[in-house]
């Protein structure tokens, strides 16, 4: 053979050895993690070509190999079905590879997976979506007759396909049709959602509330007598082509439909396809209307009205009845940049949206509160004479509210006996009562109030008593918040106060001074100084947080100060329940300055030991210490109006 033969070699009659005993094996182990050794043994004589094919035959025997077993191992995991539907006997959840659904009791889905993404129909019922950033989810809510397309991706919402009470007591739960939804809710919590109403594209951002009710149908001519009597006089009176959401707290509300405007000589009335009188008493649930004028076929109005449970939580209105006798007195909180009447008096409203209206009582023993908001539209709120109660608040005792506060004040309880004064003030104005509500509103921390009482204060008054907020740092004015918003942050004087406390047994306030120094700048010794102040003040949740921040050396040093102090401060959390409860209701809850997403009323599970609850409407603030036992309900219950 010449030394050129290896350009030349034909290999039409190679055939690759076999492959060496146990390779098979030894691949497997090698995958597993298992140290195998394998020797091929390779013929020194053969040329560097024909090891090479070696080799090579070799690498793609392992290649085939680890596919192999990776398809195998694939094959093993259960796949989400690609399609399927789902009436909700109770609550369950249906993971669909990058979906994940949480249906209420009676919620009605069916899904078909596509190449570009899960494709939803939910024809009724209450479902929480969650889709990732990698895939896209399309909700087809309603049905038929009413349909609203929703697009998401990585997002987080709740839809809620509303169904007419009558309607599915007809036709029954398993047959729902589109004549029976009465509205479409799409709440959204992460991620910005698409909703398609009407030929129109709703971006639906991240905190947002969007609801799709069905249109009058103005093709229906008038035909019949409509199945519904008034029940006597009229509750409300509503402006023909209004479409607002009706608050009942009662079975029905009887409603007047006003078309004097559109039609001086008289209107006819078409509610859900069937004549009607102008007076009807509706149920919870949604009817449409439409009106024409007298002799006249022209509609001259239409409109929608949705009757919901008044559940006292709508963030449209907070409404507390004090006295309902001969006269009505009540009060309560509308969004900013609404309008409010009672009974068609207009309400005054200060720029939080707060009122206080007195009137004769009605001779049907109704009461109708109408708002109306530039975004979320009208509402009217219908509630009833409670006979059993004449007066919620039998008489007003100022100097009984003032001398609570001031005990409020001799426990520490500042926002509290805030809370006192201001009640106090209510039933009677006292200039004395005022400078004690600014006092409190600044050790309380409460700005809004501390700048709103500042006000009301004579110039000699807010030179004496704005020190009170200077020392707390709380803003009472312009100025004041300008340089509490420049002043240096001093993490040394904060550590510095801690000390101080600690040396006269403050720990709780010890631990707040050095959690303030650490905002400041982050310090090895202060983290420990905050562990041991949580643990002596058995503050557990505190001691968790500050125990995982230890290096493992300080970890064994300082747990001994937790251990004798009884505190837990590794391992699973003890936990306890929180029952909360505010009049009025509906108020925002934060635990230990975080916002749980949850009003009042409400019961919360949060770990054992002491926290701070705020309540929170609009700009007003009230904190209150607690301390929860593990595995015990502890109940607050605050009347802060």
């Amino acid at each position: 053979m010449s030394s050129n033969d290896d350009d030349t070699l034909d290999l039409s009659a190679w055939q690759a050895p076999l492959a060496p005993d146990g390779i098979a094996d030894a691949v497997i182990d090698r995958m597993g993690g298992t140290d195998v050794s394998v020797t091929i043994p390779v013929d020194p004589r053969e040329s560097p070509r024909r090891r090479l094919w070696v080799i090579g035959g070799v690498a793609a025997a392992v290649v085939v190999g680890a596919v192999g077993i990776y398809a195998l191992v694939r094959s093993a995991q259960p796949a989400a079905p690609r399609s399927g539907a789902v009436v909700a006997a109770k609550p369950q959840t249906l993971s669909l590879d990058g979906v994940t659904a949480t249906l209420d009791d009676g919620a009605d889905v069916r899904w078909k997976r596509a190449s570009d993404g899960l494709y939803v129909e939910q024809r009724a019922g209450v479902a929480m979506w969650r889709v990732g950033s990698d895939d896209k989810l399309v909700i087809d809510a309603g049905g038929e007759g009413l349909r609203a397309p929703i697009e998401a991706q990585a997002a987080n919402l709740r839809v809620e396909v509303q169904m007419n009470a009558m309607d599915a007591k007809i036709i029954g739960a398993s047959a729902l049709t589109a004549a029976a939804v009465a509205a479409i809710t799409i709440v959204v919590y992460e991620g910005a959602v698409k909703v398609r109403d009407r030929g129109n594209t709703v971006i639906v951002q991240p905190g947002s509330t969007y609801k799709v009710v069905p249109p009058a149908d103005d093709r229906q001519d008038l035909v019949a007598v409509a199945p519904r009597a008034p029940r006597g006089d009229a509750e409300v009176r509503i402006a023909a082509g209004e479409s607002p959401t009706l608050h009942i707290d009662s079975e029905t509300v009887t409603v007047e439909l006003d078309g004097s405007s559109q039609c001086p000589h008289g209107i006819e009335l078409q509610l859900d396809g069937a004549r009607s009188d102008k007076t009807i008493t509706l149920s919870v649930g949604q009817s449409e209307y439409i009106t024409r004028c007298t002799n006249d076929s022209a509609i001259a109005a239409r409109g929608t009205l949705l009757v919901v449970k008044d559940t006292g939580t709508s963030p449209e209105l907070q409404l507390d009845i004090i006295r309902w006798n001969d006269e009505i007195e009540l009060r309560g909180v509308a969004l900013p940049g609404a309008k409010a009447s009672i009974n068609n008096v207009d309400a005054t409203l200060d720029r939080k949206g707060r009122f206080l209206v007195k009137l004769p009582a009605p001779a049907n023993d109704a009461l109708a509160v109408r708002v109306v908001h530039p975004t979320r539209g009208i509402h009217y709120y219908i509630r009833h004479a409670v006979k059993t109660v004449a007066d919620k608040r039998p008489s007003c005792d100022a100097d009984g509210f003032k001398d609570k506060g001031m005990r409020n004040i001799n426990m520490g309880q500042h926002a509290a006996a805030l809370s006192q004064f201001e009640a106090s003030l209510r039933c009677k104005d006292d200039p004395y009562v005022r400078q004690l509500a600014f006092m409190e509103a600044c050790s309380s921390g409460n700005s809004p109030k501390a700048r709103y009482y500042y006000k009301l204060l004579t110039p000699n008054q807010q030179q004496k008593f704005q020190q009170i907020c200077v020392r707390q740092k709380v803003a009472y004015d312009d100025q004041s918040a300008l340089r509490s918003a420049t002043s240096p942050c001093d993490a040394d004087a904060l550590k510095d106060k801690g000390m101080e406390m600690i040396t006269i047994g403050k720990h709780a306030a010890a631990l707040a001074q050095f959690e303030a120094s650490l905002r400041c700048k982050d310090d090895s010794y202060i983290r420990q100084l905050a562990f041991m102040s949580a643990c002596s003040s058995q503050n557990e949740a505190k001691a968790r947080e500050y125990y995982v921040k230890l290096t493992p050396t300080q970890q064994t040093k300082f747990a001994q100060v937790c251990i004798r102090n009884n505190v837990r401060y590794t391992g699973p959390a003890a936990m306890g329940e929180l029952q909360l409860q505010t009049s009025p209701p509906a108020m925002k809850i934060l635990i230990d300055g975080t916002d749980t997403g949850r009003v009042t009323p409400a019961t919360l599970s949060v770990t054992a030991g002491k926290h701070k609850v705020t309540f929170v409407v609009g700009d007003d603030r009230f904190t209150y210490a607690v301390n929860v036992l593990e595995g015990d309900k502890t109940k607050l219950t605050k009347e802060l109006w």
